[in-house]
């Protein structure tokens, strides 16, 4: 019994906690920024988009990634500037998109 109490105090200790989806929709283009730099890493979307992950900087990428900058639509603001998503180096957006959404979602 010691044993199983042991390995379920390890398991809950070290569990990564599953990431919260935030819907930009309800937050105005600042308050979005912010959760970005805040957080680090987030995962943001609205209801006419899919979720994707957002990141303040580099550092929150894979050493083969590369940033490139995002926008998404808030309360406030249709085409807000939150952050950057982390694209594979060898497969990047297209470089003369200058925030267009390529995704066409």
């Amino acid at each position: 019994m010691r044993k199983f109490a042991a390995a379920a105090l390890i398991l809950t200790t070290f569990a990564a906690p599953a990431q919260a989806r935030i819907n930009t929709m309800s937050m105005t283009c600042a308050q979005a920024r912010n959760v970005v730099i805040q957080q680090g890493a987030v995962i943001l979307g609205n209801a006419s988009r899919r979720y994707d992950r957002y990141v303040a900087t580099r550092a929150y990428c894979t050493p083969q990634e590369i940033i490139m900058p995002d926008w998404i639509q808030t309360r406030d603001n249709p085409q807000c500037f939150v952050g950057y998503r982390c694209k594979d180096a060898n497969y990047p957006d297209p470089p003369d998109g200058g925030g267009f959404n390529w995704r066409f979602d």
